[in-house]
């Protein structure tokens, strides 16, 4: 007799530790399908499958993250930035959290706000070129040119094969007046990424030619 009352309850345990299971996978399953329509242009499919992983792991940090980094690409920047806010509400020290927050408040044009986020990230990850390079392009935008400089040459020191960063202190060596600084940037911009040649070349001879005054 105590057999046969043991017998359903065992099933049942195990009936629910195989329900976990599978949600647990599941969740997974859905970004792994997420990611491969991102890569194949289904935005909209990889979003709600981002979502369907929500839904099954609401504190999981990774589904918010891969969500927001489609919303960004299709400059849904609103959307972004509440996926963004829910990455960093579960993951309060993760630089990199904070880096893609101030890349949504560019797209939203909120540049005082990301240079805050991108500071927070060096605070976390003195480390981090990217931040330093963001940070350094809308302190440009905001006219702080040496600011900007300062930002672009720490990316630079931290990552000499940063092209963007190059790219990016060209254009702020030119704003004060330092061409032959700007042709070195662009130049060197080029080397590492020969397709930036048809924007910058024009821009490089341009900058010769204030040279010769």
């Amino acid at each position: 007799m105590t057999k046969k009352l043991f017998l359903p309850i065992l099933v049942l345990i195990v009936s629910s530790l195989s329900t976990t299971a599978v949600y647990a996978a599941s969740a997974e399953d859905y970004l792994n399908s997420g990611n491969k329509k991102f890569m194949s242009r289904d935005y909209s499919g990889a979003i709600a499958d981002f979502t369907k992983a929500i839904q099954l792991s609401p504190r999981n940090a990774k589904a918010y993250s891969s969500r927001s980094n489609v919303e960004y690409f299709i400059k849904d920047y609103s959307a972004a930035l509440k996926d963004d806010n829910k990455v960093i509400e579960l993951t309060p020290k993760d630089p990199e959290a904070y880096v893609s927050r101030g890349s949504t408040k560019d797209g939203l044009k909120d540049y005082a706000g990301a240079i805050k986020d991108y500071t927070k990230a060096i605070e976390l990850d003195p480390e981090q070129d990217i931040a330093y390079n963001a940070r350094g392009a809308d302190k440009s935008r905001l006219g702080d040119k040496k600011g900007a400089m300062s930002d672009f040459n720490k990316a630079i020191d931290l990552n000499p094969k940063f092209e963007r960063a190059y790219y990016n202190r060209g254009f702020a060596r030119s704003k004060l007046g330092d061409f032959k600084g700007a042709v070195a940037d662009w130049n060197k911009a080029i080397e590492l990424d020969p397709l930036n040649k048809k924007e910058l070349e024009p821009r490089i001879n341009a900058a010769k030619s204030k040279l010769k005054k």
